[in-house]
């Protein structure tokens, strides 16, 4: 592809630009992927709306199987040469914690599932979210949400999301700890997850250098 431009004072093309960027941000930042989305109509188009000109879908019923056949199209085509910014757009690289709640020890405590995701609930997000509660300004009529909920800044550690308390209103059970009736671990899941005919699919996105002739 041969791209013909006229030189300008302080003006130079901005396939320019991206071949510089690349490099410096490959560089400074190694492990991390980048991609350079096409910023005109005509590229717009040309793409049929993709993000990238070259795009490869993987598609089955089965995501480990998926992800795996993804890897090995990422390693072959960054071997092609002039070919940039391979990466897939459903990385499976999100750190998320989970937590894996014992049935039994919950019920001889007294506390359901339910409890446990109201208790996260509140703390994390608040407590607008299980039941909602209003204030009203007597002075100007204004309505004002109260919400309860754990200061972000406080919820630093995993020993401190451990400490969550779970209460049981209902049955009037004792209060305990999260960290007392749940194990907490660390797991990579998903950024993006979507679907062609109902089945997962992973899109691999890449580019290609352009070369630019002065005319």
């Amino acid at each position: 592809m041969s791209i013909f431009w006229c030189h300008k004072a302080r003006h130079h093309p901005t396939v320019d630009y991206i071949q510089r960027l690349r490099s410096h941000l490959l560089n400074t930042f190694p492990g991390v992927t980048f991609g350079f989305l096409p910023a005109d109509i005509v590229n717009q188009i040309l793409n049929f709306g993709l993000p990238s000109p070259i795009n490869l879908q993987i598609i089955g019923l089965k995501a480990e199987a998926n992800q795996q056949y993804a890897n090995l199209l990422l390693d072959k085509l960054s071997h092609i040469p002039g070919v940039v910014d391979v990466r897939t757009r459903q990385s499976n690289n999100y750190p998320e914690l989970f937590v894996d709640v014992s049935r039994s020890r919950a019920k001889e405590l007294g506390f359901t599932q339910l409890d446990v995701a109201s208790s996260l609930l509140i703390s994390l997000s608040g407590s607008f979210q299980t039941t909602p509660n209003f204030w009203v300004d007597p002075k100007n009529g204004v309505s004002y949400s109260i919400v309860t909920q754990v200061p972000q800044y406080a919820m630093n550690s995993l020993q401190t999301l451990r400490n969550i308390p779970i209460t049981n209103l209902l049955l009037n059970s004792p209060p305990q700890i999260l960290g007392a009736i749940a194990d907490i671990q660390r797991k990579w899941v998903p950024v993006v997850v979507s679907h062609y005919n109902v089945q997962p699919v992973i899109d691999i996105f890449a580019e290609y250098k352009v070369v630019i002739w002065a005319a």
